[in-house]
Formats: C-alpha cells, structure tokens, sequence
C-alpha cells in the first residue's frame, strides 16, 4: 500500500528499466515467488495447506496483494490495518480450505 510505484514497475514496466536494473529487478520477484511456494509446498506436505497446485497459488496470492496498489488510497473507507487483515484472512482462507 506504500509501495505502488515499485509494485507497478515490478508488475507493468519491467522492460523499461536498464538490463542491470530490469536483472535485478527479476531476481528479487523469482526470490520472494520462490519463497512463497516452497512456503505453500511445505504447509500442503504437513497437511496444513489444502492446495492444487503451489505454483498457482503463489501467483494466485501474489496477484491478490499487489493489486491493492491500483485501488487503495489513504481516505478511502478501510484503513491499513483493516485492509491487511481482511487481506491476510483472504490469502489464509484460499490455502486452509
């Protein structure tokens, strides 16, 4: 929610950025996907997580949460607290069943 800039470029404008910047750029989106599926691969293994695929899911979740930047504003009706609560009871919800 205080990251929309770096969260459209990440998102939207990737190929606009120099090759050192866009190479970096790359590696820390496949470093946090890779952290959330094996997260997600982890929890399905312990029987915590009910998942069809990790790797959807990841984007699935991702997807959610990134695109809190397009809409959220400051004044609006929901505050960040409230917004990061619903959020993450949403993501929880999509894994548990």
């Amino acid at each position: 929610m205080t990251r929309r800039a770096e969260v459209v470029i990440a998102n939207m404008d990737l190929r606009s950025l120099e090759p050192d910047n866009r190479a970096a750029a790359v590696a820390l989106r496949d470093a946090y996907e890779t952290r959330l599926t094996d997260i997600l691969r982890d929890g399905a293994a312990r029987g915590q997580f009910q998942i069809e695929d990790a790797r959807v899911t990841t984007f699935a979740i991702i997807a959610m949460l990134t695109g809190i930047c397009m809409w959220y504003r400051p004044d609006g009706p929901r505050g960040q607290e409230e917004l990061i609560r619903i959020h993450t009871d949403l993501a929880m919800r999509s894994v548990t069943g």
